[in-house]
């Protein structure tokens, strides 16, 4: 007899038991990107988790005013801590305190339920009345955006220090975190990046609101007021975005230049306060795109004044150890655009070449060719070797903790500083992937990269040294890697963040070499995409 046809099970269906909402319901697997995943995204449809609370707060109660709120109601534990360590470790307060501006909280007497032990109640008063939905999208801020900005342990992380007391004491600066809180709890769709109607509502106002204290720009309306443009930069670009800051920067530049000594006034009239501003301000110039070919806003001179002082005394959260090489990030810059233009104004102009072909105009001698190309070549070997020589920031490494918090910072301290010699070559030098000392560069920021992309603290803080890895890799085995490590920082960051970007142009360059062996200038690319990138976040 033959044997009856085995009946074969029906397969069940891939799904995920902590994906979202839609994957269940269509029975697919959830891949758990967050804020949105890949289904979602490729939809267009609102992403929900199970532990996602989307809903803020009842209809009933959205609208009700508050003026203060306790501390706990809006901050962690570590920012609490934080605003907390002046009061509870002297040997700290010197480090910590922030008082130029005077902001100092009050402290009432709080008799903890549990154990009846007592300790201080701080209570922060908002400068106006603000509604319950707004209370909520504050709290998105201080809880989830705060603690990210900051690539220190939370202990110094300054800018708990900064931003909380200063939205205490003034409007724009509150409505700017709120309008970012606002950005958070809506990124669970892909057309987030949309301008709607309420975030709008809030960009208006905050723009109102500084457009008046530019009437009166004492030193706290000024502070306050490049705190707020500073705040909207950093949230556009934590986002993304390739339009929208860059703007936004050029009115905080705009409105530096209205005080008396301009940058400088920032750094020097202005306390720590004004420092770490101003050193954050570096931060985003030397890693905007659009520096390559106008330079950084302010003199190398200037820059050189603030990011060589005291170390022991300030650390800017986002770049930690990594500050002394934004010194050499701008010295790059101005190198860079120093180069393009003895090559340009030492030739006939001619909008028909290139400034790469400018050389062979028959109005610039052999000499004058060779003086060029030699003057900078010097240059450029000059500050490689200041590159490769360049220290982390001492004064940030004393205040770690823990040895794996220490191997972590060099660690991204030497991918940094890896990314900045490529940087050099590229720009300056213009070598092809294919070189022998690209490819000795490149195979140290990738183990370097490997270990980076995993650590959470870091999550926000690799776009510049991905670029340049992306750049410089020419196996195919390599750029398969390089993938790895940018669907890795997807799934960690989101799909619109400027990790998404930077792969794009990646992308790009790959199929414009694919065998490594030409220099592809990846800012004509932007340039062509009308993409103005930004790789501080």
């Amino acid at each position: 007899m033959s044997s009856p046809d085995k009946v074969s099970k029906p397969k069940k269906a891939t799904r995920s038991r902590a994906g979202c909402s839609n994957c269940k319901k269509r029975k697919k697997k959830c891949d758990e990107i967050k804020p949105i995943c890949t289904g979602c995204y490729k939809r267009n449809l609102v992403c929900q988790y199970g532990d996602d609370e989307l809903e803020l707060v009842d209809d009933q109660n959205e609208d009700v005013k508050i003026t203060t709120v306790p501390w706990r109601d809006l901050l962690n534990d570590d920012a609490i801590e934080q605003l907390l360590t002046p009061w509870q470790d002297p040997e700290l307060q010197p480090l910590l305190e922030l008082r130029s501006l005077d902001f100092n909280f009050e402290f009432d007497l709080e008799i903890k339920n549990d154990n009846n032990e007592i300790e201080p109640l701080l209570m922060l008063d908002f400068p106006t009345e603000i509604t319950r939905k707004e209370l909520i999208y504050l709290e998105s801020f201080c809880k989830q955006v705060l603690p990210e900005l900051s690539v220190l342990p939370q202990e110094i992380n300054h800018y708990i220090r900064l931003f909380v007391p200063m939205a205490m004491k003034d409007r724009a600066v509150l409505y700017c975190l709120i309008c970012w809180g606002y950005r958070i709890r809506k990124s669970h769709s892909a057309d987030y990046q949309a301008r709607d109607e309420e975030y709008e509502k809030y960009l208006k106002l905050v723009n109102r609101l500084l457009e008046a204290k530019e009437n009166d720009l004492g030193k706290f309306n000024f502070v306050s007021s490049v705190i707020s443009y500073l705040l909207l930069v950093s949230m556009e670009v934590s986002f993304g975005d390739t339009k929208m800051w860059a703007p936004l920067f050029a009115s905080c530049f705009n409105l530096i230049n209205k005080m008396p000594g301009g940058f400088l006034y920032l750094s020097k009239e202005c306390g720590l306060e004004g420092v770490i501003l101003a050193e954050c301000f570096i931060y985003f110039d030397v890693l905007a795109s659009q520096s390559n070919e106008n330079g950084t806003f302010y003199p190398l001179s200037e820059y050189t004044e603030v990011l060589k002082g005291d170390s022991t005394l300030l650390h800017d959260p986002f770049q930690g150890c990594m500050r002394p090489l934004a010194l050499q990030l701008a010295k790059t810059v101005t190198l860079l655009v120093e180069y393009n233009t003895l090559r340009i104004t030492a030739t006939t102009p001619d909008s028909s070449t290139s400034r790469f072909d400018k050389f062979s105009d028959s109005s610039m001698g052999n000499c004058d060719r060779y003086s060029v190309i030699s003057e900078m070549l010097e240059k450029a070997n000059n500050l490689d070797n200041e590159i490769s020589f360049c220290k982390p920031d001492m004064g940030v490494l004393k205040m770690l903790r823990t040895r794996d918090d220490l191997e972590n910072h060099l660690t991204m301290f030497e991918a940094m500083q890896i990314a900045t010699q490529l940087y050099l070559r590229q720009v300056i030098k213009n070598l092809p992937p294919i070189v022998p000392e690209v490819e000795m560069l490149t195979v140290n920021l990738k183990q370097d990269m490997k270990f980076l992309v995993e650590k959470e603290i870091f999550k926000k803080n690799l776009a510049f040294p991905m670029l340049m890895l992306g750049l410089c890799v020419n196996t195919a085995q390599d750029r398969e890697q390089v993938k790895e490590f940018f669907e890795s920082l997807v799934k960690m960051c989101g799909y619109l963040s400027s990790y998404q970007r930077i792969w794009m142009v990646i992308q790009k360059v790959w199929e414009l070499n694919n065998n490594g062996q030409v220099y592809v200038d990846w800012f004509k690319i932007t340039n062509q995409m009308g993409w103005k990138l930004n790789l501080a976040r």
